[in-house]
């Protein structure tokens, strides 16, 4: 029995060294041919391989250099895949079948061509339980535009799709570390160079989930199938904005080439944006129909900074809006731009512009009226025009988005010192007409007319001085503007009634009973020369009023 045992450990040890010189004499391209013939017949694949080596030590482990895979009708300069080498560690047991199943696939050097002008670089990739007769359970780790750091991880199980003759996945779970993503070389893997050369600099950071049931692995069929994605805790600063959006949370669903938006929101501008809606054709004309809501937005942080003491504007804005758009450039988007919807402001403040002493300057047609007003007012109105900005009360307005504008029919905007009522538009480049009416309320009128007279004739009926101003330029460019004609108008006809009344008032009693040619001498002669001597300024103003409108205009 034990001269038994010892011829079996003999054979055994026989039988490893023969194996071992076996594995070290073996020369695994001489099967080549074969290996590429079984795998052509499984892929429908044209596949080539430069170099193949085997180890037998625990596990089998084949080494594949330089692989290339192409469709059968293209050139080998038009190939699908590139593998600089693969590391494959095979099961035994599936051997004595004749079924090559892989244990572990390590992969390094991956180039995968989606189109012509989309290549995604793989620098490593792992798939486990490979089997060329059955379905590849792909449990990957890759790293994708991610300067060598691991940013992707994949499971998926793999299997031919004959009636569609591709490659399907189901049960595709793809996590995308965006802290470890290089957006640029991305964008110019996309060949969308131009758009990356704007982000430099710029980042995304966030935890991406895309998921699928069944999703076809090809450019078509990724778009008809039904994709999940899933992005939390995301941030950028690629938006020209003070700040970058911060806390963004997507779930969105992509089915038959559809975008449905379940749930788009974030932090923005130290308020918050909220959007849902879809983009219908995404990958072609896009229609987008989307709800979009920002609350408590500081419109400080939109608007471009300003040289110090221009004016600048700020405030907190609220706005809702339905909105719809199509195209597939940023410039059909916005010519087809459609909008309504409500928008509301707190806390606004126009700083380095006091929109009523603006208006008043400008009524420079009658010398050392406006001077005289600031003169004349009591302290406590004074105090008004010293102000060095404007502030607003809360105001809530309708709205409409067309022609790249956004468009007011009537806004009611109130300060502490007057009240603006009137139309416009503020075009989404930034530029601003607004055509209003200033009112100045009845207890500020009736100062005003106190300490200069000639404003009465600007006031309406019920008791509010009104001018029309118009608001116009390019944010942070604006003017403010009055409506000089008007105010000329009305102090003409104002200022001329009162002169022809006064000189017919002159004929009085005295003056008929006089002879024709007789001078008058005396108390009567002073009072006479008084009379005119009264009337004198009021000439004169009828004058300067007269000669700024026959004087060309700018």
């Amino acid at each position: 029995m034990k001269k038994l045992f010892l011829v079996i450990i003999f054979f055994f040890i026989i039988a490893a060294i023969g194996l071992f010189v076996f594995v070290l004499t073996f020369d695994a391209n001489r099967y080549k041919p074969l290996l590429i013939e079984k795998i052509e017949e499984v892929i429908k694949k044209d596949i080539r391989i430069a170099n193949i080596s085997l180890s037998a030590f625990p596990p089998v482990t084949i080494n594949l250099q330089g692989v290339s895979i192409k469709d059968a009708e293209k050139t080998w300069s038009n190939v699908m895949l590139e593998v600089g080498s693969a590391e494959a560690k095979v099961k035994l047991l599936p051997l004595i079948r004749k079924d090559i199943q892989i244990e572990r696939l390590f992969v390094r050097g991956l180039d995968l061509v989606i189109k012509e002008d989309i290549r995604i670089g793989v620098t490593e990739a792992v798939l486990k339980d490979v089997s060329l007769y059955g379905p590849i359970h792909a449990d990957a780790t890759l790293s994708v535009f991610g300067r060598g750091a691991e940013n992707i991880k994949v499971t998926a199980d793999l299997y031919p799709d004959v009636g569609n003759k591709g490659i399907s996945a189901k049960n595709l779970d793809v996590r995308v570390d965006l802290d470890r993503f290089d957006l640029k070389s991305a964008l110019d893997a996309l060949g969308r160079s131009v758009l990356s050369q704007q982000i430099i600099g710029k980042e995304v950071t966030g935890q991406l989930a895309i998921t699928s049931e069944k999703l076809r692995l090809d450019p078509k069929g990724i778009f008809d199938s039904d994709i999940y994605v899933d992005l939390s805790k995301g941030m950028t600063d690629i938006l020209p904005v003070k700040g970058s959006l911060k806390d963004i949370e997507l779930k969105a669903e992509m089915s038959k080439g559809d975008l449905i938006l379940q749930r788009f929101t974030g932090a923005l501008a130290k308020g918050r944006f909220f959007v849902k809606g879809s983009v219908n054709n995404i990958i072609g004309s896009r229609d987008l129909d989307l709800d979009i809501e920002l609350k408590d937005i500081d419109v400080s942080m939109l608007l471009p900074d300003v040289a110090p003491g221009r004016p600048h504007f700020e405030g907190i804005v609220s706005m809702s809006m339905a909105s719809s758009a199509s195209g597939s450039a940023k410039e059909d988007i916005v010519n087809t731009l459609r909008a309504t919807g409500t928008v509301g402001l707190d806390e606004a403040v126009l700083r380095n512009m006091n929109i009523l002493v603006v208006a008043l300057d400008k009524l420079d047609m009658l010398p050392g009226l406006v001077q005289k007003l600031k003169n004349r007012l009591p302290e406590r109105y004074k105090e008004l025009l010293r102000q060095n900005y404007t502030a607003f009360e809360p105001m809530d307005a309708g709205f409409a988005i067309k022609d790249g504008k956004l468009v007011f029919q009537k806004v009611v905007i109130e300060s502490d010192a007057f009240y603006l009522v009137g139309s416009g538009y503020l075009s989404l480049d930034g530029a601003i007409s607004v055509s209003s009416d200033l009112f100045i309320p009845p207890d500020l009128s009736a100062a005003f007319i106190d300490a200069a007279d000639e404003f009465a004739y600007l006031q309406n009926s019920q008791g509010m001085i009104t001018i029309p101003v118009d608001i116009y330029g390019r944010f942070p460019d604006v003017s403010v503007k009055p409506d000089l004609d008007y105010v000329i108008q009305k102090l003409a006809v104002s200022k001329g009634q009162e002169l022809l009344e006064r000189i017919f008032r002159k004929e009085g009693p005295e003056e008929k009973g006089a002879e024709p040619g007789t001078e008058q001498q005396g108390e009567g002669g002073a009072e006479t020369q008084k009379q005119q001597e009264e009337i004198e300024p009021a000439e004169a103003l009828i004058r300067t009023i007269f000669d700024i409108i026959a004087s060309p205009r700018e």
